[in-house]
């Protein structure tokens, strides 16, 4: 019994992988930035497919940063604030799916929030919020 335990815990020591390096992840947006908490509010209007909604997003920023990336598709920005109320310019960049928050001055390390307003329409698409129609 004992060399069998021995033996599959070598075996799968051999077969471990590398521990977990969140540095070395690949991914498309900056490290520097990393979301805590989402809280989301999306109201559609199926009659004229279209949404709007607003999300709230703990954050906790490593190092500091002059602007914040996100995965976006097809939303228009209503607003953008971070903390107490302070704006973000937004800008999205529809092919790389991309929207990017600019604040006036850099934003030091630490806990922040995020607050962003946004609208958007419903297509057929399986993207995002979509219709369905079925009978």
């Amino acid at each position: 019994m004992l060399r069998t335990l021995v033996l599959f815990l070598t075996t799968a020591a051999t077969f471990a992988g590398e521990p977990f390096s969140f540095e070395r992840t690949p991914g498309r947006l900056p490290k520097d930035v990393l979301p805590k908490i989402y809280r989301i509010r999306i109201e559609p209007d199926i009659e004229r497919a279209v949404f709007t909604g607003s999300v709230e997003i703990e954050i906790a920023v490593r190092t500091p940063v002059k602007t914040f990336t996100l995965n976006a598709l097809g939303l228009t920005i209503r607003s953008a604030t971070l903390d107490d109320g302070g704006k973000l310019s937004p800008e999205v960049d529809a092919a790389k799916q991309f929207l990017t928050l600019t604040p006036r001055a850099e934003v030091a390390a630490g806990a922040h929030k995020l607050r962003i307003e946004f609208s958007g329409a419903m297509t057929e698409q399986p993207q995002g919020i979509f219709l369905t129609r079925f009978q």
